[in-house]
């Protein structure tokens, strides 16, 4: 098949898009990756990199003369998404959507889509792509084409090995784009090192589809960094895990498999604040190239912090301890 996929723009202020995380869409990669494994012919449409008007998007998308084309959203990018949906809707046999807002509102785009994508969809865009009957795909919306019927199917098992997905196809992006910048003018690359938090703020979407901690082979992230450093001239990179410090014991084999390579890269990632609590631990990520974190501090009151469910150690004073230990270490 000729499957196109497209990144959104995002509908609000440009100086507010220099406040995300900058790096492509890691899951629109994946999939990417997984249908050009099962032999389909990919196309990959950046609308946010390259700054795409609507009608620019839908002229490219009809260009690649697709038999699925798939638009991946944010919130902030729905409208982006839906407007040139219904612009290619009748020249498109399929049309499908995906990502954190599709998840957790389907019935949004089921008045112009086929399909809707819930939750982590490598495998059920893989089922999907080879033709197995809707009824039968875990984590998928639809409108039954006999009765009307919008169907929800059970979300599928999260993903147990991701060691077993292949690699990003990030072939199809221009990680040279402004916009894929570090803190606006650093070269660097975005890597998924797990998925998935046990804890339960209230505010976070993974207490909901990514509850269970899964984290990838510290070998084989770092042979994906190696594979960055040798082919893109990367030296910079960030974790899009929800929490990278979950597991002390992984962090540890993943800073010892950079120091045995002696690969001499910068990283940072995620880090719940009372994560943060290991002085050796801290010392080796630096020495492995650890330099900064995002902390979630979200307060500096401790009642607001109780009433987000923050669990843990969450508090005032930990912040504060935390930033402090970080800093020690480098």
């Amino acid at each position: 098949m000729r499957v196109t996929l497209v990144h959104c723009d995002y509908d609000i202020p440009e100086m507010l898009k220099d406040l995300a995380m900058p790096g492509i869409p890691l899951g629109l990669a994946y999939l990417a990756a997984m249908a050009e494994r099962d032999g389909h012919k990919v196309t990959v449409i950046d609308a946010y990199a390259d700054s795409l008007s609507r009608e620019k998007c839908a002229e490219v998308i009809l260009a690649s003369a697709p038999d699925v084309v798939g638009f991946s959203c944010v919130t902030a990018s729905v409208y982006y998404g839906k407007d040139v949906a219904q612009t290619v809707r009748e020249h498109v046999p399929l049309v499908i959507f995906g990502g954190i807002h599709a998840t957790f509102s389907p019935d949004t785009f089921l008045d112009i889509a086929d399909v809707v994508f819930r939750g982590e969809a490598e495998y059920s865009f893989t089922e999907f792509l080879g033709s197995k009957p809707w009824d039968e795909i875990g984590g998928i919306s639809y409108k039954d084409r006999e009765t009307g019927e919008v169907r929800h199917n059970l979300m599928r098992t999260q993903i147990a090995d991701l060691d077993a997905l292949p690699l990003p196809a990030r072939h199809h992006f221009n990680l040279s784009a402004p916009r894929y910048k570090l803190f606006r003018h650093l070269p660097f690359a975005s890597l998924l090192g797990a998925r998935g938090c046990p804890m339960r703020c209230v505010y976070c979407q993974n207490a909901e589809v990514y509850s269970t901690f899964r984290p990838r082979s510290p070998r084989l992230i770092v042979d994906e960094m190696q594979m960055l450093y040798d082919e893109y001239n990367v030296r910079h990179f960030a974790f899009v895990n929800e929490e990278s410090m979950i597991s002390p014991s992984h962090m540890r084999g993943f800073c010892e498999e950079i120091i045995a390579r002696g690969l001499k890269v910068r990283w940072g990632c995620d880090a719940r604040i009372d994560s943060v609590n290991d002085p050796e631990l801290l010392a080796l990520m630096g020495e492995a190239g650890c330099g900064f974190f995002f902390h979630g501090v979200e307060s500096a009151n401790d009642e607001t912090l109780a009433r987000m469910h923050k669990g843990g150690n969450a508090s005032s004073a930990k912040t504060r301890e935390a930033f402090a230990m970080a800093q020690k270490a480098g």
